[in-house]
């Protein structure tokens, strides 16, 4: 639900924002939104540029970005978020890091420019940009886009293919939790069956950690 009266100026022209839990989550959902819909990135996750945990990467891209907005809430002086150019860099580098591939498109300047927007949005509380995108992102499930991948791993081009694809299917909006618990961990080893002389299975205890 939209909350118009948290966009109502004061005495002083200071802005009144949307309390955090409402704008984070609208922020969560426009950036979910953005992310799926980005041409470069679907390629990448259908191609499986970034190994078998492509889709997973982008999940962690998408909680990252609300991590590090997160970390900067809006002032009176100003309104918050990464600005525009830290946000073009930091989804280039991680697509370059993630996937492998330079984008020589541009689209990193739309995505943070589409992102900056919906951030201003979310913090006064305008639920439309959010639904919008929503919407858009519905429609062009099951659709795919293709690629092509030069030598030197940039993205030469891309066109729309009408075909069915499950790299789309639906995800929610990451939980709004410190982003180090979001990062992918190496998995446990696993640990060997202690047996004693009389052939019976010891359970050990876990080392606690500090």
């Amino acid at each position: 639900m939209s909350h118009p009266q948290s966009a109502i100026m004061s005495a002083l022209d200071v802005p009144i924002y949307a309390p955090a839990d409402i704008y984070l989550p609208l922020f969560a959902r426009s950036t979910l939104a953005i992310i799926h819909l980005w041409p470069a990135l679907r390629i990448a996750v259908s191609e499986n540029w970034g190994g078998p945990e492509s889709a997973e990467k982008r999940t962690w891209l998408v909680s990252v970005i609300v991590d590090e907005y997160e970390a900067r809430p809006p002032l009176a002086s100003s309104t918050g978020g990464l600005d525009l150019e830290d946000t073009e860099e930091m989804v280039a580098q991680a697509f370059e890091d993630e996937f492998g591939s330079v984008i020589e498109d541009g689209s990193p300047r739309g995505i943070a420019v589409d992102l900056r927007k919906a951030w201003e949005d979310a913090i006064m509380g305008r639920e439309e940009e959010t639904r919008r995108l929503e919407a858009i992102w519905d429609e062009r499930k099951g659709k795919s886009v293709q690629g092509t991948r030069a030598k030197d791993e940039e993205i030469l081009g891309e066109r729309p293919a009408d075909y069915d694809s499950d790299e789309d299917d639906e995800e929610e909006a990451p939980q709004l939790v410190d982003s180090q618990a979001q990062e992918a961990r190496p998995p446990k080893e696993k640990q060997e069956k202690v047996v004693d002389e009389d052939g019976f299975e010891l359970v050990q205890k876990k080392g606690s950690r500090r």
